[in-house]
């Protein structure tokens, strides 16, 4: 085995006189200088064939993942349509139960002999100024009756199942006078109209623009 002494006594200028270990050690390091050199001239800084392989694995899987999550959607799309189906149909059944502009008059009729067939005195119902939104225009009511709590009770539960949409937002109740037992219930309601014209011309620019 090599000592200290023996590479600090070499003469630099004869190589022949190394000792046959230092001779062996001087050799290994030129293969190895010989072997990096050529790896650098024949790949470059490319980096070698190895990594060139990894790479190519990982981009098959990165195709293999890809396939697979179209290969999930391309299965999932029968059910996918037959659900955009049922909220389409549900979407006809909501919008079918909205009042056209015929039918919101007729509303206020339907709301009074709702109070009347429940025993209550109607003192006022008239409609509030429309807010306008998107899809659908709020129609609001302001209604005061006149009654016992069971007879309001009732009235809020019929109204609430007619066939058409009214919403009560908010309500008030107190002693309609100080002689009476009676309750005066002020309160807003309202219901809801289809944009059909606007939502119609937005529909056919939507198709147009995917053509």
């Amino acid at each position: 085995m090599a000592r200290l002494e023996d590479f600090s006594n070499l003469d630099v200028h004869n190589p022949g006189s190394f000792p046959l270990v230092i001779k062996g050690l001087c050799l290994i390091a030129v293969v190895v200088v010989v072997l990096m050199a050529s790896a650098y001239l024949i790949f470059g800084t490319d980096g070698c064939p190895w990594d060139e392989k990894i790479q190519k694995e990982a981009e098959v899987e990165k195709l293999k993942a890809q396939f697979y999550e179209k290969a999930q959607r391309a299965n999932n799309l029968e059910a996918y349509e037959e659900q955009k189906r049922k909220l389409e149909s549900m979407l006809r059944d909501q919008l079918n139960m909205l009042p056209n502009s015929n039918e919101i008059a007729q509303l206020l009729s339907d709301i009074s002999k709702t109070a009347t067939d429940n025993g209550l005195k109607l003192e006022k119902i008239n409609w509030a100024p429309e807010q306008r939104k998107e899809m659908y225009t709020e129609i609001p009511m302001d209604i005061v009756i006149v009654g016992d709590y069971a007879r309001m009770g009732g009235f809020t539960a019929d109204v609430a199942n007619l066939s058409r949409i009214v919403v009560i937002e908010k309500f008030d109740i107190q002693h309609y006078t100080n002689q009476s037992e009676d309750l005066k219930m002020t309160m807003t309601a309202k219901t809801y109209r289809y944009n059909e014209q606007e939502n119609n011309a937005k529909g056919k620019n939507a198709q147009r623009g995917g053509r």
